[in-house]
């Protein structure tokens, strides 16, 4: 009967610190916009094919990037990626699919000047929204899935 009680409240504790890891899985709005900006700033350095400055601009995302992952480790206390077994692999797949179709469309589908097409701006609009509103979802089924799929 102690087994049976044990294994009860081992399988509590567990479900309780899933619960209170959950809660500290959280990112604030500006960080979900920060990710939005960078690929902003990626999709940019696309337009700059005449000079070094595209290479400067990826750079920047580079550094942008590390300084978003120590923010969340200060943060949370772990960095946690998009390449995970789960439902965020697939909103990480999708983000990819967007900016690196943004990146293809910019280089190939708009006229120079780039910056001064509208459908430029139409697309930097759109990937901010779509990477916006996919960092939120990451966020969302990350969670639930820390409390093992529960919402």
């Amino acid at each position: 009967m102690t087994d049976e009680f044990d294994a009860r409240e081992a399988l509590a504790a567990v479900k309780g610190s899933e619960g209170k890891l959950a809660d500290r899985m959280t990112w604030p709005l500006w960080r979900h916009m920060a990710i939005g900006l960078v690929f902003n700033l990626l999709i940019y350095g696309q337009t700059r094919h005449d000079d070094n400055t595209s290479l400067a601009i990826s750079t920047m995302v580079m550094f942008a990037s590390i300084l978003l992952i120590q923010y969340d480790r200060r943060h949370t206390g772990l960095h946690i990626s998009g390449l995970r077994v789960g439902r965020t692999m697939w909103v990480a797949i999708a983000q990819i699919a967007i900016v690196a179709g943004a990146m293809f469309f910019v280089r190939s589908g708009i006229p120079d000047p780039i910056v001064e097409q509208p459908a430029y701006w139409a697309l930097q609009i759109g990937v901010f929204a779509s990477s916006f509103a996919l960092s939120k979802l990451f966020e969302r089924l990350y969670r639930a899935d820390v409390r093992g799929g529960r919402a």
